[in-house]
């Protein structure tokens, strides 16, 4: 779940991204200017005009069409790239756009159409080799799939996905042993056993060896940080096909109290209560390759590396049409790309009576957010929990949303509704409705009520960064504790020494203490870690004003007021400029708080 706090109330931190700079520009620049504008009247005329999609006549024309199209996130690009591959433009570039924008907007027959025509001409590079090999395991051919397997170079994310494609190949072609031994690469490199482990309890359930994969499985569900749900899902698929009903509802009953309120093990529930089959979509060929494809995906988001993410989640979704996982997970990749029609076409994709129906329409409305339709990301929610009021997940994304767009006490009731179905099932509250909570107290003006939720947070989870950080600047600034206040700032910059927000808090904390050397110290370091932040450029002016380095505050304050404070800040900046600090006070420096 996606969680946005914001700073205590008195320290908005006017983080917003600087507007774009309109200068007049001579020389090599303006064509630049030229072009990017033309492109942009050219990609306009398109949304009118799609016979240009088809007939090329320019290419050059076309070409720069395409380009910017795929710079600006236009799902269009793929289009554009294939009508200048259709019109017999045989540039190797212009194809390898082609191909990956097309995969990207889940354009996969005109993809795969373009894949091969790479083949044919000769090109050896990853992509369309792992298409075609994906294309055989598709069409269940072994033997086909290990072929094409030898131009996969084994470099890169290759490393992990060509062992368990020639595993999966080999178990097709009725190589058994040859199959678990393709596993061994995986085995053998740190960081990647839990994904080998994954893929051989998965493997030896497609084999038919019963109890070696309820071995393997047992060993995978019972340990941290399961990569998925899919092989326990699979797990309680064979351990009833093998007759252990007791073991698989003991099993089921552990998960449940390890992942509660979970959408899938719920429905798992409910299918074994009803006789009905499971899902084992991952002990498949195409589902266990869909699953690793998928945990690659979320390997490289975490880099920020979003569009070949989304090729990896479109081929997993390309595999398992029915993975409705990687349907979800590719909503929240493509809005996080700025593809949000792309993203809200996909979430439209999962049906109702899918357990991930409730995760898609949160990734709905967290893409209806990052484009800027706030109103439409709270309606959507609203909408779906008036329906069904018992996810407790979505009260709590509802009360994220409600607080940003500061409904404070709409998103008091809604963190309230999420405490109170975890506690009328039974289950613990996690300590991040508290927190939550608390934010919106605190920022609705409401301290006591406020303070309680922070510290029944800390409780929950002490050593938590954010919540260290909020309460001891909400001290901090109220004058309480001020000891023990820089004491939990101080925690929470160990936990994140490189969190700029953090640093800021710590540095401006030493500042009211009037420790200024130390003061200047840590805001200079927060300044390395946010340079483009407005509040912490201030707070570093203030203390180097503190400390006599007068022109290097103003200087600062200027800095600051470059990066568009929020219009309170910006009258304080200037009067700073004009008049430097007045009064002798530390705390009547900066009315501002730190980053949270």
């Amino acid at each position: 779940m996606a969680r946005h706090i914001t700073a205590p109330a008195g320290r908005k931190t006017g983080r917003k991204r600087p507007g774009w700079r309109r200068h007049a520009r001579t020389g090599c620049g303006g064509w630049r200017v030229a072009v990017v504008a033309s492109g942009v009247a050219l990609l306009g005329a398109c949304a009118h005009d799609t016979s240009s999609l088809h007939a090329v006549q320019d290419p050059l024309s076309s070409y720069v069409k395409a380009r910017l199209a795929e710079k600006l996130a236009d799902p269009r690009a793929g289009e554009l790239f294939y009508a200048i591959t259709k019109a017999g433009v045989m540039d190797e570039r212009v194809r390898q756009s082609a191909l990956f924008q097309l995969i990207l907007e889940g354009r996969l027959e005109k993809a795969r159409t373009v894949a091969r025509q790479m083949r044919l001409s000769g090109d050896r590079t990853d992509l369309p080799a792992l298409i075609a090999t994906l294309e055989q395991l598709r069409r269940g051919d072994g033997r086909a799939a290990l072929a094409e397997l030898e131009t996969l170079a084994p470099k890169g994310f290759s490393q992990v996905i060509r062992p368990v494609l020639t595993a999966w190949a080999r178990a097709l072609a009725g190589d058994r042993d040859a199959a678990l031994q393709a596993l061994r690469p995986l085995e053998n490199r740190y960081g990647l056993k839990a994904y080998a482990k994954m893929e051989r309890a998965l493997l030896l359930d497609f084999l038919g060896e019963q109890e070696r994969a309820a071995t393997a499985y047992k060993a995978l569900v019972y340990r941290r940080g399961l990569p998925s749900l899919e092989p326990l899902v699979s797990y309680l698929a064979l351990l009833r096909r093998s007759g252990r009903e007791t073991e698989a509802t003991t099993v089921l009953a552990d998960m449940r109290k390890a992942f509660p309120a979970n959408a899938v093990l719920a429905d798992v529930a409910r299918r074994i209560a009803n006789g009905m089959p499971l899902p084992a979509r991952a002990a498949t060929p195409r589902g266990a390759v869909a699953v690793i494809l998928l945990e690659l995906a979320e390997e490289i988001a975490r880099e920020d590396l979003l569009r070949p993410a989304i090729i990896y989640a479109r081929l997993a979704q390309w595999l398992a049409p029915d993975y409705d996982e990687a349907t979800v997970r590719l909503v929240d990749l493509l809005s996080r790309a700025d593809y949000h029609d792309l993203a809200r076409t996909e979430a439209r994709r999962v049906a109702h009576d899918s357990p991930w129906w409730g995760a898609a329409q949160r990734a709905a409305a967290l893409a209806q957010r990052r484009a800027g339709d706030m109103a439409g990301a709270i309606a959507t929610l609203k909408g779906y929990l008036a329906r069904y009021p018992e996810d407790i997940d979505s009260w709590v994304l509802f009360g994220d949303l409600l607080r940003l767009a500061e409904r404070y006490e709409e998103a008091i009731n809604a963190y309230s509704r999420a405490i109170a179905r975890m506690q009328e099932r039974q289950l613990q509250p996690g300590w991040y409705p508290f927190f939550a909570r608390g934010v919106a107290f605190e920022r609705k003006g409401d301290w006591p009520h406020a303070e309680a939720d922070f510290l029944t947070a800390l409780k929950k989870k002490p050593d938590e960064a954010d919540v260290l950080n909020y309460l001891g600047y909400s001290w901090l600034d109220r004058g309480m504790r001020i000891d023990e206040a820089i004491t939990l700032i101080e925690r929470a910059a160990a936990l994140k020494p490189d969190d700029g927000a953090i640093v800021d808090s710590l540095g401006w904390a030493y500042y009211v203490r009037g420790e200024i050397d130390k003061a200047v110290e840590t805001l200079e370091r927060a300044v390395l870690l946010m340079p483009n932040d407005p509040t912490i450029n201030e707070h570093l002016g203030d203390a180097y004003w503190r400390a006599g380095r007068y022109r290097e505050a103003r200087f600062q304050w200027a800095h600051a007021l470059a990066f568009h404070p929020e219009p309170e800040r910006r009258t304080a900046l200037e009067r700073k400029l004009r008049l430097g600090l007045v009064g002798g006070s530390a705390r009547t420096a900066s009315t501002e708080q730190p980053n949270s």
